[in-house]
């Protein structure tokens, strides 16, 4: 599920997330998040960001759903694909803004790369 990074005074928006997320607790379907809510390309851990639990601890506590299971998990590589980029942002030159024509003609040279496997 996607969602906006803030709802500000969006009170629609923020019901129907709530409604979403309490239709997925109480059919028990699983849903993920990401509680970084971004990615490191330091590798180093991003603070919390406490949104979608806020969502999943209101229906629990309001009695809309009965209980959820949480499993944290996180995703690390041994490898930072973007190694040079961040190395001349912290130089003082400005972060390129990210886009998918820039995805999609460098993306096979990202996939091409020998970065290990998965067994």
């Amino acid at each position: 599920m996607w969602i906006r990074r803030s709802f500000g005074d969006d009170i629609l928006y923020t019901t129907l997330v709530q409604t979403y997320i309490d239709t997925l607790l109480q059919q028990g379907f699983n849903f993920e998040c990401f509680i970084e809510g971004g990615r490191s390309r330091t590798g180093k851990l991003l603070p919390p960001k406490y949104g979608i639990l806020s969502f999943v601890l209101d229906s629990i506590l309001s009695g809309r759903t009965k209980d959820a299971i949480i499993c944290p998990v996180s995703t690390q590589y041994d490898k930072v694909i973007e190694t040079e980029s961040y190395v001349t942002e912290l130089l003082g030159v400005p972060k390129k803004k990210e886009n998918l024509a820039d995805f999609l003609t460098g993306g096979s040279s990202v996939l091409s790369l020998k970065l290990g496997r998965v067994d």
